[in-house]
């Protein structure tokens, strides 16, 4: 590729990159824990499940990418889907903020374990941080014309 005369931001990828790991660790504790506590909130039910499909199928869908298994249709699909499981979780999980988590109380039915609440609260918030570091990465780029500029691997510096 011929050298350009647009400054290169190298820090861009390497955003990118550390977005991606941060997610691919938040998915698996995310699934695991989901997993481990599975029956301990009977205040709101569905988190331990949000927790499980938030962790395991970004991964499996991740596997299958990195295969070339996907069509663009299955990847729209899967995001669209997945979007919408976000927000409805992220309402779910904001709605019962602080839930009691003393199980030994006679009011069990507003118990929800504090591993798995704190957990899943602080995986939905950490999710938004990313995700608005990522475009605002991503709009920068754009912005300084980065996204067209290749590495060494003729790989596009945002995408790395």
């Amino acid at each position: 590729m011929p050298e350009s005369k647009r400054p290169q931001h190298t820090w861009i990828p390497r955003v990118i990159r550390c977005i991606y790991g941060i997610f691919l660790i938040m998915f698996i504790v995310q699934g695991i824990v989901g997993c481990v506590y599975f029956n301990d909130c009977p205040r709101a039910p569905s988190i331990p499940v949000f927790m499980v499909v938030c962790g395991f199928i970004p991964v499996l869908w991740g596997l299958s990418w990195c295969k070339n298994r996907c069509s663009i249709f299955c990847d729209c699909l899967f995001l669209y889907l997945y979007f919408a499981w976000f927000i409805i979780s992220s309402i779910i999980i904001y709605s019962i903020y602080e839930p009691n988590y003393n199980k030994n109380t006679t009011d069990t039915d507003h118990y929800c374990n504090k591993t798995l609440y704190l957990s899943a609260f602080c995986c939905i918030t950490l999710t938004y941080i990313l995700t608005g570091v990522y475009v605002f990465t991503y709009f920068f780029a754009l912005c300084t014309n980065q996204i067209e500029v290749y590495d060494d691997e003729d790989r596009p510096l945002l995408w790395g």
